[in-house]
């Protein structure tokens, strides 16, 4: 029993893993949980804006606070406006990751606010970016609307990359990021996602078949030495 129990557990973590994200940042109550890599606020004179509070129709968040503008990323000198997010993630980029983005704009008027992304490669130059148009809802009390997720389909030309810059593209309002992730599909996660647990589960009910050394079958197996057959777990027992 205590066999298959840890079969079950390593096969439960197998599952777990496949379905891991490259990167994921997001914050509970102010403590941050991020996996993957690190998002740092540069070239701005703001407070840092990772981990940024904002309420937004009675809820606080703990966001990535996009407040720079796309036409003003990394000029010199630093200001508000030049201030961007930087995403060194530990594993690089491949072709079909996405950037998934859970955000909102928080405005008591109709405005709009939305991401730029820009893939950069090792001697700093970007090599793709994404000028979202559309906006993120608008979370103010005056509207009620709630943070949604903008999936963003890494280019071709960033495959390789493991930096990436963001700010805000429509320059209205700042963009409030709840959780951000980087997701790989392709395979990772099994067609039946109980597939390894059933297999383990038939395993375990197959019938137990004994032989003795010399690979005979024996049907009564008594005191002494045997080979044991389950499934396809062959183990010495001795009985």
């Amino acid at each position: 029993m205590k066999k298959i129990f840890t079969l079950f557990a390593v096969a439960a973590l197998a599952l777990s893993a496949k379905a891991a994200d490259v990167y994921s940042w997001a914050s509970n109550g102010g403590e941050v949980t991020e996996v993957g890599g690190t998002i740092t606020y540069e070239n701005g004179v703001d407070p840092n804006r990772v981990n940024y509070p904002n309420t937004a129709n009675g809820v606080e968040y703990h966001t990535i606070c996009l407040n720079g503008k796309k036409g003003n990323l990394g000029e010199t000198p630093a200001s508000a406006n030049a201030g961007y997010m930087k995403l060194v993630l530990n594993e690089a980029l491949q072709a079909g990751d996405k950037l998934e983005i859970n955000a909102y704009i928080n405005k008591d008027a109709e405005s709009k606010g939305s991401a730029y992304v820009a893939f950069i490669d090792a001697a700093g130059a970007t090599v793709a970016d994404i000028a979202e148009d559309e906006s993120y809802p608008n979370a103010n009390e005056a509207f009620g609307e709630q943070p949604a997720v903008h999936a963003l389909e890494v280019p071709a030309a960033a495959v390789g990359v493991n930096t990436i810059y963001m700010s805000r593209n429509l320059a209205s309002t700042n963009v409030f990021i709840v959780t951000l992730k980087v997701t790989r599909e392709g395979g990772d996660e099994p067609e039946d996602p109980n597939a390894a647990l059933n297999n383990i589960a038939a395993e375990a009910n197959a019938p137990v078949v004994y032989y003795n050394l010399q690979g005979v079958r024996v049907e009564n197996p008594a005191n002494g030495l045997y080979i044991r057959k389950q499934g396809n777990t062959v183990t010495k027992v001795v009985l």
